[in-house]
C-alpha cells in the first residue's frame, strides 16, 4: 500500500532528525506536526511548543492535541509588543518585511530563540507536497504539480534562512517532510491521492490513521498557522517596517 510506504519513508526521515535524547517540535496541533510528533516520540523525548498571541486558537488546540498524543507541551504566549519585537528582529536579520511571511515564520523564530532543546523539528513542506493549501482544490493535475513545485522552491529558500538563524542560536532545525525521499515520493503520487472530493492531504491523513494518531487530530481541518496563531492579525494591524 502506498500509505504504508509513505509512513515508513516519513518515519525514517523523522529518525534522521533525531540525534539527541530530546527534541523540540514546532506544534500547532494539526495533522503535519502531530504525525511527526507521534513518530518522533517512539525514539526520543519530545516537547511540543505552540506559539501564539494571547488567547489564540492554536494555544488552546495545541495543548489539547499534545494531551491526546501523550507528549510534553509548552505554550509560548506572546503579547502584541513581544510579537512586534520578534517580527522586527527577524526582519532585521533576514531583510524580509512581508507581513504574511513574517507571520508564519515568527513561531519558528520564537522557538529557535526560546526553546531549551538544541534540535527543532518542524512540519514545513507537508502543505506544498501533499496538497494542503485551499487554493489547490480548484486546480487541474497539471496546475497542481506546477504550483507545488513553485511553492516547494519557495519553502526551500525559507528553510535555508531558518537554518542560518538556528546556527546563530547554536541550534539545528530539521524538516522531515522536505527530506529528499519524501519529495520524490510526493511527486510520484497521482492527483487524487492528495486531493479529492474537497479533501486535502488524503494520503497523509491515511498515514496518520495507520500510525495511530487520534482521529480527532488527523480529521481536523485547521486554519493556516499564521491565522490560527493570531500573529498575522497583530502584525497586519501594528507593524510598520
Amino acid at each position: 500500500m502506498r500509505e504504508i510506504e509513505l509512513l515508513e519513508t516519513l518515519n525514517a526521515a523523522v529518525l534522521r532528525c533525531i540525534n539527541t535524547n530530546e527534541v523540540a517540535i514546532a506544534f500547532s496541533g494539526g495533522l503535519d506536526s502531530a504525525l511527526i510528533t507521534f513518530l518522533g516520540k517512539k525514539r526520543t523525548r519530545v516537547r511540543c511548543y505552540t506559539v501564539g498571541v494571547v488567547n489564540a486558537e492554536d494555544l488552546v488546540w495545541g495543548a489539547h492535541a499534545a494531551h491526546l498524543l501523550g507528549v510534553a507541551h509548552q505554550r509560548i504566549e506572546l503579547g502584541e509588543e513581544e510579537a512586534l519585537a520578534l517580527a522586527k528582529e527577524f526582519a532585521k536579520i533576514t531583510g524580509i518585511n512581508s507581513v504574511l511571511t513574517l507571520s508564519y515564520e515568527l513561531p519558528v523564530f520564537a522557538l529557535l530563540k526560546l526553546a531549551g532543546e538544541m534540535t527543532i523539528i518542524t512540519g514545513a513542506g507537508a502543505d506544498e507536497l501533499f496538497g494542503g493549501y485551499k487554493r489547490y482544490l480548484s486546480m487541474s493535475p497539471a496546475e497542481l504539480e506546477t504550483n507545488q513545485k513553485n511553492d516547494l522552491e519557495k519553502a526551500i529558500r525559507e528553510r535555508e534562512i531558518e537554518r542560518q538563524i538556528a546556527a546563530k542560536f547554536g541550534k539545528q532545525i530539521c524538516t522531515p517532510y522536505m527530506d529528499e525521499s519524501i519529495v520524490r515520493f510526493a511527486f510520484s503520487l497521482p492527483f487524487e491521492e492528495k486531493i479529492s472530493g474537497g479533501r486535502r492531504k488524503i494520503i497523509l491523513r491515511e498515514c496518520a490513521k495507520i500510525a495511530g494518531v487520534p482521529q480527532e487530530i488527523y480529521e481536523k481541518e485547521k486554519k493556516a498557522a499564521q491565522y490560527s496563531s493570531g500573529i498575522y492579525k497583530v502584525l497586519k494591524k501594528r507593524l510598520d517596517l
